[in-house]
């Protein structure tokens, strides 16, 4: 007969906290840093200037994503990175998601208000948010 597995001690929320912060820190670093670096490479080739910012916004994001699933990584316990990957590039398409509504909405001289700057703050975190919960569901 197989040994019961052990419960997962619970997660605090100064964790999440603390994770979700470092993933909207790290979110930007790792877009501008890995678009910058990928365009700087690209641009030694001899292709297009159009294939070469393709070429960067794609690293762009995928850098974005990579590091803000370092976050919950980094500060976490018993998850999986590539878990928090995918939360974190499914986060990335709700942000985008967010930004469209918000550009909508208040694009136009319309004064932005409270519930313009909770858009905006919910469209910066939302990456992170993605992250750390893709995470905290990985754990064993």
């Amino acid at each position: 007969m197989g040994r019961a597995q052990e419960p997962l001690p619970a997660v605090s929320a100064a964790r999440v906290t603390f994770q979700v912060a470092a993933g909207v820190v790290f979110t930007p670093i790792g877009f501008f840093g890995t678009g910058w670096a990928a365009k700087r490479i690209a641009q030694r080739t001899d292709w297009p200037e159009g294939r070469i910012q393709r070429t960067a916004y794609l690293a762009a994001y995928t850098g974005a994503a990579a590091a803000t699933a370092a976050a919950p990584a980094l500060i976490g316990d018993r998850g999986r990175y590539s878990v928090a990957f995918l939360g974190a590039a499914a986060g990335i398409g709700a942000s985008a998601l967010t930004a469209r509504l918000g550009n909508a909405r208040y694009d136009g001289g319309v004064r932005c208000g409270p519930l313009c700057l909770g858009l905006g703050a919910l469209t910066v975190s939302l990456p992170s948010i993605g992250a750390t919960l893709a995470y905290h569901a990985s754990r064993r």
